[in-house]
């Protein structure tokens, strides 16, 4: 008898059992990839929620981790309406419209 052909006879059902719980917990992960991948490319919740199959916010938002990269991309488009609005004299407290 092989190592093989006694691992499996020792293990028998256990190793089936193991084999499932394997596969679940890489199906997981896989779904848990992807989710994230989704949520990154700005999807909003109720966008993710319908490509999943996600019934409930709560759901959703398990897969919407914070990124470095996303959180640079905020950043600067916060700093970019700023900057505009600055030029346009909103920064300023005035009211006064500004020609273009």
């Amino acid at each position: 008898m092989d190592a093989h052909t006694a691992g499996v006879v020792l293990l028998g059902g256990a190793g089936a059992a193991l084999l499932v719980w394997a596969l679940y917990k890489i199906g997981k992960v896989l779904i848990a990839v992807f989710e994230a991948l989704a949520a990154a490319t700005g999807a909003s919740t109720k966008e993710l929620m319908a490509r999943m199959g996600h019934s409930s916010i709560r759901a959703a938002l398990i897969y919407q981790h914070a990124s470095r990269t996303r959180d640079k991309q905020i950043a600067d488009a916060i700093s970019q309406n700023v900057g505009q609005a600055r030029l346009k004299g909103h920064a300023r407290g005035t009211t006064a419209e500004t020609t273009d």
